[in-house]
């Protein structure tokens, strides 16, 4: 009963002067439904709180989240939170403060990232926006969604780099079944601002999660204990991390010479002997988001595994494209003049399921230098030996999952644009 009261105290709804030191502004309902893997890539959440009658002024205390780990991800989870103001009933307001922190989420629960911010606005509301800071090809932990149908709108958004939101209603196949973002955030109010801030109360996790990269209904198992991590803030890896999504890709087929693929869904690579040779072009990436400077630490083109119906064959690699090419229009007697130099073998990595990548760290490099026009990666057998397996990627056209490139660079400092100053007698 205990926890049903704080619940039913700090809904979006019930949002009140706070009585004690803290008042908790929370849209869900305290109960984890579902677990959603929503900060995977450049994927951002978000949610308005009102702060409804709460006292003036307001200091942010701390942000909760509700996070369950998932197999294969690394325990020390780096996460960016950032404070906005609302523009309209959502996202998309002037930044005021963002943290970067390191979470060891090990166990389904809450976590706290404290803030301590005095808000300096006379808002109804804020916005408390998060995005993973981990490389973008890295399994990042599952957010949860609490059991609430029906939920009202505008409080639940969804958006990549802190942009482009969509709102809940207009994400979600079904939004009357998906709940509320388990994001929340624990404020002082009145006099009390100016005293230490008290511990943040958090509720007791009823369920866990099922990992997946859509909301899942859960097992009914109780976990034993709630953890609530204390953070730091440790640095995260040097250089910057980004994804470009291909533009174009289609694949070829040897048995059906004369014919596009461009408009199909997916890419196939490898040989089946009704289909003779298979093979992948993906291209029409936006390079231009890398500096001039850049130099690349490591870049793999990842390709999301649909299918392999024999295994997935181990002789795949990567070639540079050496000539211009529409996916409207490149069959496969066309497209055996654009390969060129080879590059990586593909690879699976248990912190990457699902996803077969091919390192082509020196092309992107060339790219960047201007050395080598950005034509685009081809994937084809670098033999025949294994007659009867190919594997089924989705193609760019599937939301999320289509071939994308994953750069790790740094960006060299450029010379100063400022001359010294001479000073003569």
């Amino acid at each position: 009963m205990a926890v049903l009261l704080m619940i039913s105290l700090f809904s979006q709804q019930h949002s009140q002067a706070a009585p004690v030191d803290s008042l908790q502004l929370a849209n869900d309902s305290g109960v984890m439904g579902q677990g959603y893997n929503g900060l995977s890539g450049s994927r951002t959440l978000a949610v308005r709180l009102d702060f409804g009658q709460a006292e003036r002024p307001i200091r942010v205390d701390s942000i909760e989240i509700y996070m369950a780990p998932q197999e294969n991800a690394s325990a020390s989870f780096p996460v960016r939170v950032r404070l906005e103001r609302p523009a309209g009933t959502g996202p998309g307001g002037e930044m005021i403060t963002s943290k970067a922190v390191r979470l060891a989420v090990t166990e389904a629960g809450w976590y706290s990232i404290p803030i301590d911010f005095i808000y300096p606005y006379n808002d109804s509301a804020l916005v408390i926006s998060l995005k993973s800071e981990d490389s973008p090809w890295s399994t990042p932990p599952l957010i949860g969604l609490d059991d609430s149908v029906s939920i009202p709108r505008y409080y639940n958004y969804y958006g990549e780099d802190f942009d482009n939101w969509v709102e809940h209603y207009a994400y979600w196949p079904d939004p009357e079944t998906i709940g509320n973002l388990m994001i929340r955030v624990t404020i002082t109010t009145g006099d009390d601002v100016n005293k230490t801030p008290t511990a943040t109360p958090t509720s007791t996790p009823t369920q866990t999660p099922v990992p997946t990269d859509t909301p899942t209904p859960l097992p009914t198992s109780t976990p034993t204990a709630t953890p609530t991590s204390t953070p730091t803030a440790t640095p995260l890896p040097p250089g910057s991390f980004i994804e470009l999504g291909a533009g174009q890709d289609t694949y070829l087929m040897q048995n059906l010479p004369d014919t596009n693929f461009g408009q199909a869904l997916d890419l196939r690579a490898g040989y089946n002997p009704g289909t003779g040779e298979l093979q992948v072009l993906v291209g029409k990436f936006p390079t231009t988001s890398l500096p001039a400077n850049a130099t690349i630490i490591r870049a793999d083109l990842a390709l999301h595994i649909n299918e392999t119906p024999n295994g997935a064959p181990d002789n795949l690699r990567a070639y540079a494209l050496t000539g211009d090419w529409l996916e409207t229009d490149v069959t496969f007697d066309s497209g055996q003049l654009l390969w060129g130099q080879a590059y990586g073998g593909g690879e699976t990595n248990p912190q990457q399921p699902g996803w077969m990548s091919f390192d082509v760290t020196p092309l992107v490099q060339a790219w960047v230098d201007g050395v080598s026009p950005a034509y685009g990666i081809g994937i084809h057998p670098a033999d025949i030996s294994n007659r009867t397996q190919f594997v089924v990627f989705d193609a760019h056209e599937v939301a999320y999952l289509g071939p994308r490139l994953r750069i790790h660079y740094v960006q060299e400092a450029g010379p100063s644009l400022y001359l010294p100053l001479m000073v003569t007698p």
